[in-house]
């Protein structure tokens, strides 16, 4: 079947998570372990997606194509000079 291509959020969950329920404890330090992530995890994964389509995504069109393509292109070379 097709191939669905899904945003990674991993690295922007592992980046906000910790600094936004700091500062939920910090704002709310009355807040129990319940209340903390429900209030904190859609803040972090909003900032998570956000950080994915605004930085993570942009910035991998600035890398190299892909490993595959290039390990085909140095097999061709290969070939023309025997």
């Amino acid at each position: 079947g097709p191939i669905v291509s899904l945003p990674d959020y991993s690295y922007g969950i592992y980046i906000w998570h910790y600094p936004v329920m700091q500062a939920v404890m910090f704002l709310r330090p009355d807040t129990g372990p319940l209340g903390l992530a429900l209030m904190s995890t859609p803040i972090w994964i909003g900032l998570s997606a956000g950080s994915w389509h605004l930085i993570e995504k942009p910035a991998l069109r600035l890398k190299p194509k892909k490993r595959k393509e290039a390990a085909v292109m140095s097999e061709n070379q290969g070939a023309e000079h025997p």
